[in-house]
């Protein structure tokens, strides 16, 4: 314990002897006060006091450690010893002061300065530049400054100042500046407006700011897709019609265009309004065609559904159906334009598909108002009721394929016996079971969908869509068995025999559809309509979506057995010529019209993916039997080749002397390369003749354009230059007669109107005549 105390007493004893050597006691700490920032070319004072020391006293003023900047001498008792710095780039650093006195020394704390450079130049730059972007972009925005240091920075918004806090009232809008950038991910159109930006540096005397000028951001919302609509009115004996195209959403200016068939009959640029009017004259008795209007801005071009002009001026009814019936006096005006016309003779069966189309748009617009008046409730009941038939789908579906297996399990297994009719119903068991599940479920899935509470096109969809699924993966799980089986003898005869077999039963069961299912059910209702049978059985409906899958169906089994059948495809020529004869005999004979009408264009995206989707398959077939299985040894073109890929070698080596020349240069790069040459030269001479034909196509447009507007202002001058005569001949007469002793005859004001006129509505409706001019 002794020896620890010594230990401790031994730093105080070196310390006591070092201040004895050196001749006195030491200096108290001296103070130095001076700024902790300063703006570059400015002055400061750095004030060093060393109370409690012996005069005379030596102050020296040091940076960064032993860098004597000022001296200062003579001072005594406690003065203290003042420095006047200018500050330059340089003067950054850590000051501090030493003072000397009597031999002894004395160090202050240190005192760091920044040198701070004035803010100038303080402008807002944005990203994208100018800042004019669409809803869902990215909007960034940074403060610059020419010059400055040690800043600070303020944004404003419309000239409120946007703070960091999450609860100010700009947070709704996620505007949270960070440093000198402000950052909007997905701008919406409450992001517009002006934005300025503050820079400073806040020090405790002398602050100073800089303030850019405001930028103003634009957020262009999307177009919505264009609304079409269509009133008429007569004026003497000439009709003319007027074409509105509107868009519920978007910015101006937006341009609009009208074709007729496909072809561009007039343009407007609305720089105010989303809406257009387009005049079309109408002549009775005369198929006018289908008119769609287009609106464009810069970065959409949207087309509205067609608005066809059938029956001279009768206008089909599914037109304005097709849009959310917002506006009921639209669907007035059709209805009153259908019936403004009398219908020509011969014209029953259009007539009557115009009033199916019409049904069925109804019945849409039906659906929505009821979708829209369902409870919560009544959501959760018809998801379960949907989940629980998407599990039986699914079941069926895996019963499908079940049987399949089995069936081919049980046709590729040997047999003993000499049974030939179960010998020959074994090897037909798969393509049998395949038309079989291919022929019953999609007629259940459309049962099925019908209990699903879908709008009609989403049911149409979801059964085809079940469908493809069906029988392309029937088909995939037949391909994947009998290349299980490919390593018998002649297995490529093997498989194309399966594929006559698919291309085979499929035409059966049409055939077998029509005389056995359809005819039967028309001879009962025919024969016996009030039977519970024929009532619950009905004529059979003739159902185009089924019958297009079957078409891609029998394409997609061609294309899988197209390398191992060269004559499939001439079976398949002759299997469709028959099936078209079948299926007219069907419909003219043994079907109704179906009670729904089918939309080919909201399916035929379905119907081309079937398509890319059974090439597909036929690609993956093909490729999987040339990679991994070889030739057969004992049978077809390619016997004694490790690949198929050799023969063509073999056959090229085994032809004369002349040929195998040729064949070799037209397959060397000496012919090739002069050949994609020509190619290229002849593309470019047909595109710039294309360029050039556009070019006067726009020009001819154009023109046409103005032609047509000339006519229509020369048609408006001249209906209110007969308005203006017509009032003043009314005018002229009731003054003579009143001369006369007659009373003056008090008229409304529809006096100088036809009494035929139905609508007085031109291209801009808020174009209206003021004055003596003005029809009521």
């Amino acid at each position: 314990m002794k020896k620890k105390q010594e230990l401790c007493l031994l730093p105080v004893l070196v310390v006591d002897c070092l201040v004895s050597i050196m001749g006195g006691s030491p200096l108290p700490s001296p103070i130095l006060i001076g700024p902790d920032k300063a703006y570059l070319n400015s002055k400061v004072v750095f004030q060093c006091r060393s109370p409690g020391s012996p005069p005379p006293n030596t102050y020296e003023l040091l940076k960064d450690g032993n860098h004597l900047v000022a001296t200062s001498n003579g001072l005594q008792d406690d003065q203290s010893a003042t420095f006047f710095l200018k500050i330059s780039v340089t003067s950054e650093g850590s000051y501090h002061c030493r003072v000397t006195a009597g031999g002894n020394m004395g160090l202050s704390g240190t005192v760091r300065l920044q040198v701070v450079i004035p803010v100038s130049g303080t402008m807002v730059t944005s990203d994208p530049d100018p800042p004019i972007l669409y809803e869902g972009l990215r909007l960034t925005l940074t403060c610059d400054v020419t010059k400055g240091s040690h800043l600070s920075y303020t944004w404003f918004y419309n000239r409120q100042e946007v703070p960091s806090s999450p609860t100010s009232p700009l947070t709704p809008l996620l505007l949270w500046p960070v440093g000198n950038t402000l950052v909007v991910e997905r701008v919406t159109t409450k992001h517009a407006g002006n934005y300025s930006c503050i820079a400073g540096t806040r020090m405790q005397t002398n602050s100073r700011f800089s303030s850019s000028r405001e930028v103003t951001v634009r957020v262009k919302a999307y177009l919505s897709v264009p609304q079409i609509s269509f009133t008429i009115s007569k004026e003497g004996s000439s009709y003319h019609g007027n074409v509105t195209c509107r868009s519920s959403r978007g910015t101006p200016p937006v341009t609009f265009y009208l074709f007729l068939d496909d072809k561009e009959v007039g343009s407007d640029v609305a720089t105010e309004s989303l809406v257009a009017w387009f005049p079309i004259a109408m002549v009775p008795g005369r198929d006018m065609g289908a008119v769609r209007c287009t609106v464009e801005s810069d970065a959409q071009r949207l087309t509205s559904r067609p608005l066809t002009l059938v029956d001279g001026c009768r206008l089909q009814a599914h037109v304005v159906a097709r849009q959310p019936l917002q506006h009921p006096h639209e669907l007035q005006g059709v209805l009153w334009v259908g019936l403004l016309y009398p219908r020509p003779r011969g014209r029953r069966p259009q007539t009557q598909l115009h009033r199916n189309e019409l049904k069925l748009y109804l019945e849409e617009e039906r659906f929505q108002q009821r979708e829209a008046r369902r409870t919560l409730g009544q959501w959760a009941r018809l998801y379960f009721l949907r989940g629980l038939l998407h599990f039986l789908v699914l079941v069926l579906l895996g019963g499908a394929f079940c049987l399949i297996y089995y069936a081919t399990k049980a046709s590729q297994a040997e047999r003993s016996g000499n049974d030939l009719i179960l010998t020959v119903l074994l090897q037909y068991l798969p393509p049998i079971v395949i038309t079989l599940v291919n022929f019953f479920l999609p007629h259940v899935f459309r049962h099925i969908s019908s209990f699903e509470d879908y709008s009609i096109t989403t049911q149409v969809n979801a059964t085809l869509v079940r469908s493809i699924f069906l029988k392309l993966a029937s088909l995939g799980m037949y391909l994947f068995f009998l290349f299980q089986n490919s390593q018998q003898e002649c297995w490529e005869n093997q498989f194309g025999k399966e594929m006559y077999k698919l291309a085979v039963f499929d035409f059966l069961a049409c055939f077998c559809n029509t005389f056995f299912i359809a005819y039967p059910r028309k001879w009962l209702v025919d024969r016996y309509p009030s039977s519970w049978l024929a009532r619950l059985s009905g004529k059979q409906h003739f159902l185009i979506p089924f019958n297009v899958l079957d078409l891609v169906y029998s394409q997609t089994v061609t294309w899988v057995g197209l390398f191992y059948c060269p004559m499939l495809p001439f079976i398949e020529t002759v299997k469709l010529m028959a099936i078209f004869y079948i299926k007219k005999l069907t419909v003219l004979q043994c079907c109704v019209p179906a009670r729904r009408m089918f939309r080919a264009s909201s399916s035929s995206v379905l119907f081309h993916f079937m398509l890319l989707l059974g090439l597909i398959m036929a690609v993956i077939t093909l490729g999987s039997n040339l990679h991994k299985f070889k030739p057969s040894s004992s049978c077809g073109p390619f016997v004694g080749s490790a690949t198929v890929f050799n023969v063509t070698a073999v056959c090229v080596d085994s032809l004369p002397g002349p040929a195998k020349s040729t064949l070799r240069y037209l397959s060397s790069e000496a012919f090739v390369l002069p050949v994609i040459l020509a190619q290229i030269v002849v593309l470019t001479s047909f595109e710039s003749r294309r360029r050039a034909n556009g070019k006067a196509i726009e020009r001819l447009k154009d023109m046409l354009v103005m032609s047509t507007s000339d006519k229509h202002f020369l048609l408006k001058q001249h209906t209110l230059s007969l308005r203006r005569q017509k009032k003043t001949f009314k005018a002229s007469t009731t003054v003579s007669g009143t001369r006369e002793g007659s009373p003056p005859t008090m008229k409304g004001p529809s006096a100088g109107i036809g009494e035929d006129s139905h609508i007085a509505q031109l291209k801009d409706p808020s174009a209206q005549p003021t004055g003596d001019d003005s029809p009521s």
